[in-house]
């Protein structure tokens, strides 16, 4: 990965190549293409839409955190969703797409 400082007003940054997201569940920053996007529509998750917001989640997140999941869904989105359903969609979606 090339890194390339600018300067810009006396502010330093930096040029990545490749985006990069942030779990919703682990905070944990990952490549865009190594995360699986979400949406919440009509009170179900499905894959993301290319409309409205979104959210990214890791694969480790999805298979093992199924209570810290339905704690931000809960607070983010007020969906009340059982635990196995939920569990069971997101794995559907990021195995078969």
């Amino acid at each position: 990965m090339t890194v390339e400082k600018k300067q810009n007003f006396g502010i330093m940054y930096k040029n990545f190549d490749t985006p990069t997201r942030m779990c919703i569940i682990c905070k944990n920053r990952f490549r865009q293409k190594d995360l699986y996007r979400y949406q919440v529509k009509d009170e179900k998750i499905i894959p993301f839409s290319k409309h409205g917001r979104s959210f990214y989640l890791c694969l480790s997140c999805i298979d093992g955190n199924e209570k810290r999941l339905m704690g931000v869904l809960k607070n983010r989105y007020k969906l009340n969703l059982q635990m196995d359903s939920c569990s069971k969609i997101l794995k559907e979606i990021a195995t078969n797409g």
